[in-house]
């Protein structure tokens, strides 16, 4: 078929109606085929190809009305089969979405050797104590110096893994008698909340006069199995006590954050502060 023939079949519509033809036939073909590959139902692929060919019939023969009502038929199909198996879409289009453009992907997990300001930890677990001692809410917290303390809920079958950043809320909420994580100890790594409801065995090897309870034995077992130092609040009375190096001490509401802080500074080793002061330089 030349040129002139197809002037005719187009009554003279000349090149633009050529191109228009084939522009038409071409998006209808690749819409054929991205139905048939997407689109598992064969019924419908095969109804939108007959429409499209009826499309192009129409098209070729200027039977307008005809070709605008299969043009409406394809391209309501073509919409429904899209948002029908848009499951099929989603990873394709997040591939090349992804590929275009890359994302600076965010940290997911929280380091525990990660530096801190001490002071803001020592404020967020002062503020937490007194809030536990206000209300007797029992509480046991253990903060790990070089001793690996977390062994003791590493088999899985002690305590939560949390890996939590310390703040006050989620402290008061892992005591609170209604949690399922308020029995047993929170070990705190850095500014991190290892795990929680970690129960300490041997804590009969404690001596502690019998005004004690198992939170106190704890604390003061723990402390002498391994460096660490223990906060422990009382459920019956309110009353804080910090267990270091086998030693339990008393502290009231108002002394407490001192003698916290200066612990924690004194259970600080040489190597502490010498990795202290090469992150400064």
């Amino acid at each position: 078929m030349n040129l002139n023939l197809l002037v005719t079949v187009f009554d003279g519509g000349g090149a633009a109606a050529i191109c228009d033809f084939i522009f038409s036939f071409i998006a209808i073909s690749v819409l054929n085929v991205f139905i048939d590959y997407f689109v598992k139902r064969k019924f419908v692929w095969y109804s939108l190809l007959a429409f499209s060919v009826i499309f192009l019939i129409s098209h070729i023969f200027l039977l307008d009305y005809l070709a605008q009502i299969s043009l409406a038929v394809i391209t309501v199909i073509a919409i429904v089969s899209i948002f029908v198996n848009l499951s099929e879409f989603r990873p394709i289009i997040a591939n090349k979405f992804n590929r275009g453009i890359k994302f600076k992907k965010k940290k997911t997990t929280l380091e525990v050797d990660e530096p801190y300001a001490a002071s803001d930890l020592y404020d967020i677990i002062n503020t937490s104590v007194l809030y536990l001692s206000q209300y007797k809410i029992g509480a046991l917290l253990s903060f790990v110096r070089n001793d690996n303390l977390t062994e003791v809920c590493e088999d899985g079958n002690n305590g939560v893994i949390l890996k939590a950043p310390v703040n006050t809320e989620l402290i008061e909420t892992i005591f609170y008698k209604g949690t399922r994580l308020h029995d047993g100890a929170v070990i705190i790594k850095g500014n991190i909340i290892y795990a929680a409801a970690v129960m300490y065995k041997d804590v009969s090897t404690a001596t502690l006069d019998g005004k004690y309870g198992t939170r106190h034995r704890a604390a003061l077992a723990i402390s002498s199995q391994y460096d660490c130092v223990t906060v422990v609040v009382s459920e019956e009375t309110g009353n804080i006590s910090i267990a270091y190096k086998g030693v339990l001490e008393h502290y009231n509401r108002d002394t407490f954050k001192n003698a916290f802080a200066n612990i924690m500074e004194q259970a600080k080793t040489p190597i502490d502060s010498q990795e202290k002061k090469d992150n400064a330089e």
